[in-house]
């Protein structure tokens, strides 16, 4: 039964990684391309992990794939919180007339 249900997550992941790559492919982002390597390896090592004759988790080797699979996650996360940009854009819209720039210049000061 084991191996059944590891072939099942070995396939989920698999198809999240399409899903993240395809994602990548539309937007060109890093963070879904960061995510479908994560999602991938975390299948490949789910797969090995169901091929081997006694299946378990706490090896190093498979513990140390997934620890990988996590921590590129993390760092999708942080690339995608540091590479924002710091400038936020003017929310106000530009006037269009003397009168308008007045009338927003009398709404700044309240």
């Amino acid at each position: 039964m084991q191996p059944a249900l590891l072939g099942a997550i070995a396939m989920a992941s698999l198809v999240a990684g399409l899903f993240f790559l395809r994602f990548w492919k539309d937007t060109k982002d890093r963070f879904f391309l960061f995510f479908s390597i994560s999602f991938f390896v975390e299948g490949l090592n789910r797969f090995a992990l169901a091929m081997v004759s006694d299946p378990n988790e706490d090896r190093p080797f498979f513990y140390f794939v997934r620890f990988l699979s996590f921590l590129l996650i993390v760092v999708a996360i942080v690339d995608k919180n540091m590479s924002r940009k710091t400038i936020r854009p003017n929310l106000r819209p530009a006037a269009s007339s003397p009168e308008q720039a007045e009338a927003a210049s009398e709404l700044r000061r309240f």
